[in-house]
């Protein structure tokens, strides 16, 4: 995410192909973790179906994020400003999750929260002008409803650390 922000920001389209071996390392890697996950060695028995999930829903994001980079190249139309402006709160958006599984907290879940709902009502006033950026905000908002839905097995896995 962040180096197609960077990409699309400064015009380099052609560029943006580069960032497909990148998918295909997070496809691997996923993969690898599933196995690992479904052989039990790693994570506790009552955290696998959450990890597993959490895997499956990375290696989504990933293949958005993929599409999105091949449109972009294809295309090699600028993106309003807006818009792009949009991408880079997703993209940090996704960040907060990464902070929020590795150091969980009820603050960084209501953090969360909060922005989600903030970045829900940005989405929705922004006003594309062609279909292609309908097309972008589209795959902008599977991105962002894939990182969401990774809340419910994150608290899983910390439920006890809930009630502490």
């Amino acid at each position: 995410g962040e180096s197609m922000h960077e990409f699309m920001s400064s015009k380099r389209f052609s560029e943006l192909l580069s960032l497909d071996s990148l998918d295909h390392s997070v496809d691997q890697l996923s993969g690898f973790c599933l196995r690992l996950i479904n052989k039990g060695l790693y994570g506790s028995e009552e955290k696998k179906i959450s990890l597993a999930v959490i895997v499956w829903n990375l290696e989504k994001i990933g293949d958005e994020y993929r599409v999105l980079c091949f449109n972009l190249h294809d295309n090699r139309k600028e993106i309003n400003k807006e818009i792009l402006g949009m991408f880079q709160e997703i993209n940090n958006f996704f960040k907060l999750y990464y902070e929020f599984f590795y150091n969980f907290s009820a603050e960084k879940l209501n953090g969360l929260i909060e922005t989600r709902e903030n970045l829900n009502k940005k989405m929705f006033r922004i006003k594309p002008a062609t279909e292609y950026e309908t097309a972008f905000l589209n795959k902008m908002s599977s991105i962002f409803s894939k990182t969401v839905d990774m809340t419910s097995s994150i608290v899983a896995m910390n439920y006890e650390k809930i009630g502490k």
